[in-house]
């Protein structure tokens, strides 16, 4: 039997006929401290998930509040100089909609009909969906393109 399957199975570890009542007292005694070694692993790894939910409790906090004052700008700069400090993405910043129109005007001569038209709305989509960049951190970015 191994070492393992001694302590899983709590029975006394056999060395040959050199074992003495010390040896199982000092296994007894690392079994002992073991258990107690794992107990304050379990309570810290409780007590960091604990304070990791409160972090996250409280940087939503934080942006909500950021968002019903509309102070999205000092708070953008606030969470760069936090998560600098801090090494990780703690903090979200504020996310804004904005909405551009934009007015293309594209003449052209057809004399085939309707399939090129589908065409050019396929090639002006295309256009301005590959040659726009969009803005870093730019999330749920979409063009629409209808001709009339």
């Amino acid at each position: 039997m191994t070492l393992d399957e001694n302590i899983a199975n709590d029975t006394p570890v056999s060395h040959g006929p050199d074992d003495t009542p010390d040896a199982a007292e000092a296994l007894a005694r690392v079994r002992e401290e073991l258990a107690a070694v794992m107990e304050v692993a379990e309570h810290r790894r409780v007590r960091i998930n604990g304070l990791e939910s409160d972090l996250a409790t409280i940087a939503d906090a934080l942006l909500e509040e950021a968002e019903s004052r509309e102070w999205c700008d000092e708070y953008d700069n606030f969470c760069r100089k936090v998560n600098r400090i801090v090494g990780r993405e703690l903090l979200q910043p504020c996310s804004r909609e904005y909405s551009v129109e934009l007015m293309v005007r594209l003449e052209y001569r057809s004399t085939s009909g309707s399939a090129e038209r589908m065409d050019m709305n396929n090639l002006v989509y295309s256009c301005l969906n590959n040659h726009f960049q969009w803005p870093e951190n730019t999330h749920d970015q979409s063009i629409g393109v209808s001709l009339a």
